[in-house]
């Protein structure tokens, strides 16, 4: 299961993981972020700049590095232990992969291209992102690249996650109505990278898929008939249903299990609460460090382990672990 963001977390989390070089190496220096955990327990994740795995006993090994890297940033974990996710050998971006024993090779890109890694199934097939202008791709456990496409009538598209089936899920989005905003539509893509949109909660609103079970259910976000993003699963035949909510804050699921459990957050005045829907549906609270913690769960194992970040008023970053019960654990 691969750990995604939400419009919410990714403007929650842009203190510990910004989307421009020069901005990831000042916020780095400071954070610990677990991102990943597989069905081992093996975590990844960063402590300051430098991208770290955390075996089951909370042994803590560095990930490889390429000469002229400032900044490493894993994304995802498979049962395998390889980890992908990004690296800036030169201060290039380059979508990258490490070994069990944490040898780091970079993925092939078309000359020109800057790129992502952010998700990696049993098998080893990666999906990312090439830019600029690339757009999703799918590196084959060969090395070769697999296009995504987008939505006709939408110029861009991201595949958030992939299954052990190779059907990936993500979003396009088109320009809005108003100038310099953005409209988004779930979509999932095929083993073959044929593309489709996902129905919406409410018919003309919007919606995105941020990660997919073994089993092919998806979870995400969608519009009510407010314009309000609801907490959302929509099931193998693409049937959407909408998660138990709070309705008092905002709620937003990160990742989905094969067991059908979910994580996320939810989110009132100067705080998030790290949360968790079981198979049923019903939503719990997490524990957090702290009374006044801002916490966000990244990643879910199949053994109901999840991981994420906390941050504190003082402004702490630390990374953590929940085990099944629900209990918080700081990694070292």
């Amino acid at each position: 299961m691969r750990p995604v963001v939400s419009t919410l977390a990714a403007l929650a989390l842009t203190a510990v993981i910004p989307t421009t070089a020069s901005a990831e190496v000042e916020a780095a220096a400071t954070s610990n972020v677990a991102t990943a955990i597989n069905d081992s327990g093996v975590v990844v994740g960063r402590k300051g700049s430098t991208g770290v795995r955390w075996a089951a006993n909370g042994t803590v090994t560095r990930l490889g590095t390429l000469p002229g890297s400032d900044i490493t940033q894993p994304a995802a974990i498979n049962s395998s232990g390889v980890t992908v996710g990004w690296h800036n050998p030169n201060g290039v971006g380059r979508a990258a992969n490490w070994d069990a024993a944490g040898k780091i090779t970079l993925l092939p890109v078309p000359a020109g291209m800057h790129s992502d890694a952010f998700d990696i199934n049993t098998a080893g097939v990666i999906i990312g992102s090439l830019s600029p202008a690339g757009g999703p791709v799918r590196w084959e456990t060969t090395g070769a690249i697999t296009t995504l496409a987008s939505l006709p009538g939408y110029g861009v598209a991201k595949a958030e996650a992939l299954n052990d089936s190779g059907i990936a899920v993500g979003r396009a989005t088109r320009p809005g109505p108003e100038p310099e905003s953005t409209e988004d539509q779930a979509v999932r893509w095929d083993s073959s990278g044929a593309v489709t949109a996902l129905p919406p909660l409410v018919a003309g609103k919007q919606s995105a898929a941020y990660d997919i079970n073994s089993n092919g259910v998806i979870v995400g976000a969608a519009q009510d008939a407010t314009g309000v993003f609801r907490p959302v699963q929509w099931d193998s035949a693409g049937n959407i249903t909408k998660l138990a909510d709070r309705l008092t804050a905002v709620e937003s699921v990160i990742a989905i299990n094969n067991n059908g459990e979910i994580i996320g957050f939810t989110s009132g005045p100067g705080r998030t609460d790290p949360a968790r829907w079981d198979s049923s549906g019903t939503l719990t609270r997490l524990k957090q460090l702290s009374s006044d913690a801002w916490t966000i769960p990244s990643d879910l194992n199949n053994n109901g382990v999840a991981v994420g970040m906390d941050q504190s008023d003082s402004g702490a970053i630390n990374a953590v672990r929940w085990d099944r019960a629900g209990n918080v654990t700081k990694l070292p």
